[in-house]
């Protein structure tokens, strides 16, 4: 089960960042390249934590949930909403 919950975290992920790093490419945001190192940090995550699963390293732990809670808050809901008025300044919804 965590195999498959991460292997669709990554794939959610990377189909995800990929729309959103075309979008602020496209529209001229300025903080891009920081925002993307954040995408790339945090896919490196994920990969490492599917590395160590498939080793029988690590189940669900205190750290992986941990993660995916801070990505949440500081993530979403701090950079993705800091380019949410650039985007609309450009006519995207």
């Amino acid at each position: 089960m965590l195999e498959r919950v991460l292997s669709n975290v990554a794939a959610y992920t990377r189909e995800h960042f990929a729309t959103e790093e075309e979008l602020m490419q496209r529209t001229g945001f300025q903080e891009l390249a920081a925002h993307k190192a954040a995408h790339d940090a945090f896919v490196r995550r994920v990969q490492e934590f599917q590395r160590q699963h498939q080793a029988g390293e690590v189940g669900i732990t205190v750290e992986l949930v941990t993660a995916l809670g801070d990505w949440v808050r500081h993530h979403v809901l701090g950079m993705d909403r800091a380019y949410g008025p650039h985007l609309q300044a450009k006519g995207i919804r």
